[in-house]
């Protein structure tokens, strides 16, 4: 019996370290080069499955399930960051049926609605992205926290801006902000609901990447500029990424000084971090300057940008 006893609590604290060490990755993603942070997190998954297999009871199995669908998830971000879409693909497969196994209804929301913000932002498919924040909202519990139902209203926004249905995304943006209203701070937010979704600047910067879909500038600049303020300086990847979008917004408009700056700045810091979605996003905001590539500005991001974007992948 003293022998038995002393090895449930083992597999107790083993299970804890699994899933603290997967959110806190989560925690270092913004910040940490992805080619640094993805081989770690690669081989705590390889660790958390193989600790899958060995634990017996159904309660413990569901937690170190919820923990591998954690890294799983993690592991299919630092893919889309890298570009390498097959590697997305596999790890959000994985993530889905690490899910079922944990039976957490939020996390299987939260799981479909990053596949939808992925085919939104990465694949550009409308539809996909659609069905996907659908299925998102039917896999919520009905006793889901408020911030569950801001994240996912938000990224239904932009889900159906890509699919070019503007009513649609406008009503998926005022039930976010309904949704937030009766947010109580970011300590109401239980995992996985924690990322920055829990005040008005967020929600705005949705609704401009949903206006920059719909090819709205007038929109779009406004909220981008006024969601990148609210980031704050530091050099993250989201940071990178709302400075390309804002970059492409002011292509929209004409102003291809601003639109030279804001790529040059995504650039800057995408290089630093290795974030290869926000480098293509910068050079999305190429492709669209080239009808003015030979003035001044377009010259001098050239100089700047040019030999690494041409490297990307197709």
């Amino acid at each position: 019996m003293p022998a038995s006893a002393s090895a449930a609590p083992a597999g107790a604290e083993a299970i804890e370290a699994a899933s603290t060490v997967a959110r806190s990755y989560y925690r270092l993603m913004q910040t940490t080069p992805t080619e640094d942070l993805r081989e770690l997190v690669l081989g705590h998954l390889r660790l958390v499955s193989r600790l899958l297999t060995s634990t017996s009871s159904e309660k413990d199995q569901a937690r170190v399930a919820g923990a591998a669908s954690d890294t799983a998830l993690l592991a299919a971000w630092l893919a889309e960051d890298s570009w390498d879409l097959g590697a997305v693909q596999r790890h959000f497969q994985e993530a889905r049926t690490y899910a079922e196994r944990s039976r957490d209804s939020d996390l299987q929301a939260f799981i479909a609605c990053t596949m939808s913000e992925c085919a939104a932002r990465g694949t550009g498919s409308g539809a996909e992205a659609v069905r996907l924040v659908q299925q998102a909202r039917r896999l919520l519990p009905s006793n889901a926290s408020s911030a569950a139902h801001t994240y996912i209203a938000a990224r239904e926004a932009t889900a159906y801006a890509t699919a070019h249905d503007e009513p649609a995304m406008s009503s998926a943006l005022l039930r976010a902000e309904k949704s937030l209203e009766k947010t109580d701070g970011p300590g109401e937010a239980p995992w996985p609901w924690v990322f920055p979704m829990n005040h008005h600047h967020e929600i705005t910067r949705f609704r401009g990447f949903a206006a920059l879909n719909l090819k709205l500038p007038a929109m779009a600049v406004p909220a981008l500029t006024d969601g990148l303020e609210q980031l704050g300086p530091a050099p993250t990847k989201r940071r990178a990424y709302t400075l390309s979008k804002l970059a492409e917004a002011h292509c929209q408009t004409g102003d291809v000084e601003q639109a030279c700056d804001l790529g040059a700045q995504a650039f800057t810091i995408g290089s630093q971090l290795g974030d290869t979605e926000s480098l293509m996003a910068v050079r999305n905001v190429r492709v669209q300057l080239m009808p003015v590539e030979t003035t001044q500005a377009v010259r001098a991001f050239d100089d700047r940008v040019l030999s690494t974007l041409l490297t990307l992948p197709r």
